[in-house]
């Protein structure tokens, strides 16, 4: 039979209820022997109790300093709190010190489940958000001080000077502002407005605008001030040149060599080339004062060119006017024979040849060549006037006339005068 050691309680018998149940027994007794009594230790030395109670995993070492089931709990009991204080650092956890403390949170930190409103008390600071927000409803602005702008209030002193601004604008005449000028266009626009046409004098301007038409450059009036196209309107302009082909009165001069039977295009005997301003040919009138030889006839021709074609040879006139102004054309006779250049692409025959006379020259006999104007017929045997077509030298272009006597062996000689107008 098992027994029990009551000082040290060891119970050595079999593991049963019984048993056990006095082992438990002996350790109450020994808890009321005396004041000085204690429990003895209970030693369960039974291979049977040591089963009931476990064994240690293999690995799973007591604690230090431990003994029995306290021992082992102790020790679960580090273990744990081991493991939440690591896990604490690596998570940066901490217990929050006080009601002021905070924790520091870096990264992005996602919120999916937070109210659509939250609460702040106190000042929020965020620089984050995008220069334009997207605003919906009604938002109220707090205007504060505008220094001046308008609100509500009554404005006295706007209403003062509204209220007088009629005798700050001139009267209106006739329903529009009046305007002091004159103003240039730049004044008026930053660019020309177009106009469309016509318009009437009344629509351009409230009262007409006065004209001379004398301040019109070249222009010949007649008697009334109407722009003229008479002949002694124009001499009395100034706009009429007078170029003598003879220097010595009642000296006549060859102005056509006496091969000139035929058209040469290079060899005029009249060259009149224009300058600055155009040239209009009046007349050219030729009184004969040697008759020539061989010739049965004597014939004109006029070739314009835009260009100049003179290259030399020839006499130059004199030209003036009826205030003894020069004119800018120079005007050659070939007294000695004349070169030209060869026509441009733009020359034009302005008359092929015209008859003077159909017989040869007498002495004294007039020829007067109009152009553009009817002629006069003749008044005696010895007056020929051919009418010839208007002719108009363009400035800086050349007219070139071409006298030709078919069957010439000595050519004629004439004093005259040619009148053009510039």
């Amino acid at each position: 039979m098992s027994e029990i050691n009551t000082s040290k309680l060891e119970y050595t018998g079999a593991t049963t209820p019984a048993n056990t149940t006095k082992v438990a027994e002996a350790a109450f007794a020994g808890t009321h022997a005396g004041a000085a009594a204690r429990a003895p230790a209970v030693v369960l030395v039974d291979a049977n109790l040591q089963d009931a109670v476990g064994t240690a995993a293999t690995g799973v070492d007591q604690p230090a300093a431990g003994a029995g089931l306290l021992g082992w709990l102790s020790g679960i009991y580090k273990r744990a709190g081991d493991i939440a204080t690591a896990l604490g650092q690596s998570l940066n956890i901490r217990e929050l010190s006080s009601a002021t403390d905070s924790v520091t949170v870096t990264g992005q930190l996602q919120v999916s489940n937070l109210p659509a409103i939250q609460v702040v008390d106190g000042t929020v600071s965020v620089d984050n958000f995008p220069a334009t927000q997207q605003v919906s409803g009604t938002v109220t602005a707090n205007l504060g001080t505008l220094n001046g702008a308008a609100t509500a209030a009554k404005q006295d002193t706007g209403n003062t000077s509204l209220a007088s601004i009629d005798t700050k604008t001139p009267a209106l005449v006739g329903g529009a502002v009046p305007v002091a000028g004159p103003l240039t266009d730049t004044q008026l626009r930053a660019a020309a407005v177009p106009v469309s046409g016509p318009l009437t004098n009344t629509e351009l301007r409230a009262a007409p605008v006065g004209f001379n038409l004398t301040q019109l450059s070249g222009v010949a009036l007649d008697a009334t001030g109407i722009p003229s196209t008479d002949h002694q309107d124009f001499e009395n302009a100034g706009r009429v040149f007078n170029a003598p082909i003879n220097p010595v009165p009642l000296t006549g001069v060859a102005i056509t060599a006496a091969a000139q039977t035929v058209y040469a295009n290079t060899a005029p005997n009249i060259l009149i080339t224009a300058g600055a301003k155009p040239v209009v040919l009046k007349e050219i009138i030729l009184r004969v004062t040697g008759a020539g030889t061989g010739l049965t006839s004597l014939l004109i021709m006029g070739i314009m060119d835009s260009v100049a074609r003179y290259t030399s040879g020839g006499t130059l006139l004199t030209a003036r006017n009826n205030a003894f102004a020069a004119s800018t054309a120079s005007v050659r006779v070939g007294t000695v024979a004349i070169v030209a250049a060869a026509p441009s692409a733009t020359v034009r025959t302005v008359f092929n040849p015209v008859v003077i006379k159909a017989a040869i020259p007498a002495v004294n006999e007039m020829y007067k060549l109009t152009f553009g104007e009817p002629a006069a017929h003749a008044v005696a045997a010895t007056y020929y006037s051919p009418s010839l077509p208007p002719v108009r030298i363009p400035a800086g272009g050349s007219l070139a006339l071409h006298l030709i006597g078919p069957g010439m062996t000595a050519a004629p000689t004439f004093e005259g005068t040619i009148v053009f107008q510039e």
